[in-house]
């Protein structure tokens, strides 16, 4: 008879918990088909667990597994690549986001957009540089853009569950002008700084 109630209070624990959020071996980020991007719903795997893969490090000669706050598609024809790292912060109404590959991999490019009331700025950036003096760095411009938050105002400390597109224009310089389009699509979650 004195195990009922500790039964009873035991299931009742249970079920009033936070299930456990599951974590996935993610290497290569789902490209969605583009309406998921511009959704306001949040059903896709990456907001339901935690996406993550193992980064060498070499100092110590080991693997750390490593949690991805983004999980960004860029294509350009038919190559592609992942941005796994996106940074938030919180600068009086304003939120910046700094999206890159690292410690990925060794990231070449860095998206960056900022959202404010009333202003949605985005700039795509070349990391590197290429010691040859004839070589000319292309020109970004953001044609079409697009942001999806799940939240209307955030303070520092809040998870920050995103979506958005973009198509950018790539201008090249090389022998003769050459433009060409690229396509960004990804999810954010992360803690705003």
């Amino acid at each position: 008879m004195k195990k009922l109630p500790i039964l009873l209070g035991l299931f009742l624990f249970a079920c009033s918990t936070q299930p456990i959020q599951q974590a996935k071996l993610v290497t290569m980020p789902a490209l969605y088909p583009a309406k998921n991007y511009s959704s306001k719903l949040y059903d896709e795997p990456f907001f339901n667990e935690e996406h993550f893969k193992y980064v060498l490090n070499k100092q110590k000669g080991d693997s750390l597994k490593r949690i991805y706050t983004s999980e960004t598609t860029i294509t350009d024809g038919k190559a592609k690549q992942f941005f796994r790292s996106g940074d938030v912060t919180l600068n009086k109404d304003t939120l910046i986001f700094i999206l890159t590959d690292t410690p990925f991999s060794n990231g070449r490019y860095e998206l960056r957009f900022v959202k404010s009331p009333g202003v949605f700025n985005a700039k795509y950036y070349q990391t590197f540089s290429i010691t040859d003096s004839s070589y000319k760095k292309p020109v970004f411009e953001v044609i079409n853009k697009n942001l999806i938050l799940d939240k209307g105002t955030y303070a520092k400390g809040d998870l920050l569950k995103g979506k958005f597109s973009f198509q950018i224009a790539v201008s090249h310089t090389w022998e003769s002008k050459y433009v060409d389009t690229i396509s960004v699509y990804g999810f954010v979650k992360a803690i705003v700084k």
